[in-house]
């Protein structure tokens, strides 16, 4: 066996948390589910094992942002997991592990990090077309720093916007092309969404009823090739998608790559 990568320790001890059910198993099927879940969270805090900054509970996994030192850390979680699998087993009438392993962590170092962490978080149910606003997914900390009470380890949060609720809220309405934590499924599910949507915004600009290579210009061609390596697509993948030699869309490239000079950075390509 592999032995365990170790674990990254935050400096600021700020941490984005991800806990998934077991074989992308749902772990919280319902209402009573996740109510339960953060009632045991919200213990937890009580406890003084950890802050809790931010959270989002989808149906197979749960998105967190806490405060806490790297001994803490693994004891809450680990408490978290043993409490909830027990409530889980009993409740529903099933055996063995709720949780898939140990949970995954990343360490945030910077105010502003933790404020992109905290939105894609919220992001997740708009994300996942459960919802079309944060406003209307009830199991996220959104409406919690919308509401009239606001907890207290979140007030740091709101500082970072001079407590300007409408800044917080813009905010969230920003796009964001950046990979944060994520689940791999998950990952390539809004990678796929990202392409198509891009697709569909340069047709629709160009009046087009799908990419079709012969009947764009030279500029076309340059801007939705820029648009795709932006996805993270590879020059044979945009190559399938517009029906274009490989040779084609290599040289589109290196003319991206000419009029990316002069200080700026250069676009990632796999090849």
């Amino acid at each position: 066996m592999m032995p365990r990568q170790a674990r990254e320790i935050s400096e600021s001890g700020y941490y984005h948390v991800i806990m998934r059910g077991n074989n992308k198993q749902y772990i919280f099927e319902d209402r009573l589910s996740k109510q339960i879940f953060m009632n045991q969270l919200l213990k937890i805090c009580d406890e003084k094992l950890m802050d809790l900054l931010a959270w989002c509970i989808m149906d197979n996994h749960v998105h967190l942002v806490v405060k806490t030192s790297p001994e803490d850390l693994g004891i809450a979680f680990k408490r978290i997991n043993i409490k909830y699998a027990i409530w889980y087993n009993k409740t529903y009438d099933k055996i063995g592990h709720v949780f898939q392993d140990r949970f995954i962590s990343e360490a945030i170092e910077s105010d502003e990090y933790l404020m992109m962490v905290i939105r894609y978080i919220h992001n997740n149910p708009l994300k996942a077309n459960i919802v079309d606003s944060c406003e209307k997914y009830e199991w996220s900390s959104y409406i919690s720093f919308t509401g009239k009470f606001i907890p207290e380890p979140m007030k740091i949060v709101m500082d970072m916007f001079q407590n300007d609720l409408k800044a917080f809220k813009d905010f969230h309405k920003l796009e964001d092309d950046k990979e944060y934590l994520e689940i791999k499924e998950d990952k390539r599910k809004f990678r796929e969404a990202k392409i198509q949507k891009t697709i569909e915004e340069f047709c629709n600009k160009y009046n087009l009823s799908k990419l079709e290579n012969e009947v764009m210009t030279s500029e076309m061609k340059t801007e939705i090739i820029e648009s795709l390596i932006g996805c993270g697509l590879s020059i044979r993948m945009i190559s399938d998608i517009l029906g274009a030699p490989y040779s084609s869309i290599q040289k589109q490239f290196k003319k991206i790559i000419e009029l990316n000079e002069g200080g700026q950075k250069e676009p990632s390509l796999m090849i």
